[in-house]
């Protein structure tokens, strides 16, 4: 399965370096699958009860995965200037619980990191790649996707949210 995201990943990133944001149109939107209950790296629970009525950035990321690290500080950005508002920044792995608590040793994480030991979130967000980001509107759709490392910080996004 690693092997499989990180050659998606490394083809994902050579076809584009940065993405662009798309937001997918109100019409074309479907809900997010997020029911159930998931356990953090810290050893809490994020519910989809704790989501309801927030805007959600969803991010798919690996410890291994340089991709990923180059857009955590952005994301940490993002999470510190916009959860008051409402904006909930999620990380989720389905790697070992020691490795994830291991990587995050000594680091400040601004928002959750969720263990997806089933790979339930992979599967139903049918992610391939990572990073892979998913932002689900305050109704529980998604609203966007980018199978890519992104500059969560830009302009672009800032005016966006």
């Amino acid at each position: 399965m690693f092997a499989r995201l990180a050659l998606c990943g490394l083809l994902a990133f050579a076809s584009t370096s940065w993405a662009e944001l798309k937001w997918i149109p109100e019409k074309d939107r479907v809900k997010a699958k997020m029911s159930g209950e998931f356990k953090t790296a810290d050893g809490k629970r994020v519910s989809q009860q704790d989501l309801k009525s927030k805007v959600v950035l969803l991010n798919f990321w690996a410890t291994w995965c340089d991709f990923c690290k180059e857009e955590m500080p952005s994301l940490m950005e993002l999470s510190k200037r916009f959860s008051p508002q409402g904006l909930r920044v999620i990380a989720a792995t389905n790697e070992d619980p020691k490795v994830v608590r291991r990587f995050l040793e000594g680091k400040d994480f601004q928002y959750p990191i969720v263990l997806d030991l089933g790979d339930t979130l992979l599967d139903r967000f049918k992610v391939k790649t990572v990073p892979t980001t998913v932002i689900i509107d305050r109704e529980g759709r998604v609203a966007f996707r980018v199978d890519s490392v992104f500059k969560w910080d830009s302009p672009e996004v800032i005016s966006a949210l």
